[in-house]
C-alpha cells in the first residue's frame, strides 16, 4: 500500500533498522511538500521493496536529498524506486538521494525523473544521487531523468576531489 507523509516531516531515523515493503508497491510519498526520509548517525539501515516518491526540499537552507538524506550512516537500497523528487534553492545536490560522509549501497533499484534545480549560475549537482564524502556502490540500477547543463545524474565529491570524484559502470547502466 501507499503512505502519505504527515503534514510535518517524519522523524529522523537514528537507529539501525530495516524498512521493507510487502512487494505490492509500497510507497512513501512526500506529497510534493517535504523530504520523504532522513537517516542520520546510525548503524546499518536497509530499505527494501519500496518507492520513495514526490519528495520536495526548497529554500535557501535546503541541502538536498528530497527523497532521502543520509548523514554519517551505512544505508542499503534494495529494489527501491526513487521517483519524481526535487530540490530547489539552497545547496542543489541530490534531487533523489544525498549521502554525506556515509556508505551507500544501491542494488536493483531505479532512479527516475529526480531533479536538482538549476541555480542562477546555471548549475546543479546530481539530479538523482549526490555523494559527498564516504562512498557509494551502485549495481544493476538505471539512472534516468532530466538533462542538466552541469553534473548529470550522479555527483561525486570526496575530500580530495571536487567537481566529481569519478564514476565507474560495469554494464553501461549509468
Amino acid at each position: 500500500g501507499s503512505m502519505q507523509a504527515p503534514s510535518s516531516d517524519l522523524p529522523v531515523i537514528r537507529t539501525a533498522m530495516t524498512l521493507r515493503g510487502d512487494g505490492s508497491g509500497a510507497t512513501i510519498s512526500g506529497s510534493n511538500q517535504r523530504r520523504v526520509l532522513q537517516i542520520d548517525d546510525t548503524g546499518l539501515v536497509l530499505l527494501e521493496n519500496l518507492t520513495l516518491l514526490d519528495g520536495e526540499v526548497s529554500g535557501v537552507s535546503s541541502i538536498g536529498g528530497a527523497a532521502l538524506l543520509i548523514e554519517d550512516s551505512e544505508v542499503t537500497l534494495r529494489n527501491v524506486n526513487v521517483r519524481l523528487n526535487e530540490v530547489e534553492g539552497g545547496i542543489l545536490q541530490g534531487g533523489g538521494v544525498r549521502s554525506m560522509n556515509s556508505v551507500l549501497r544501491v542494488e536493483d533499484s531505479l532512479f527516475e525523473m529526480n531533479k536538482a534545480g538549476v541555480t542562477f549560475q546555471g548549475s546543479s549537482r546530481g539530479g538523482n544521487i549526490a555523494v559527498i564524502g564516504g562512498h557509494a556502490t551502485i549495481m544493476r540500477s538505471p539512472l534516468r531523468g532530466y538533462q542538466f547543463e552541469d553534473y548529470n545524474f550522479v555527483y561525486l565529491e570526496s575530500y580530495g576531489a571536487h567537481r566529481g570524484g569519478g564514476a565507474w559502470a560495469d554494464d553501461e547502466q549509468m
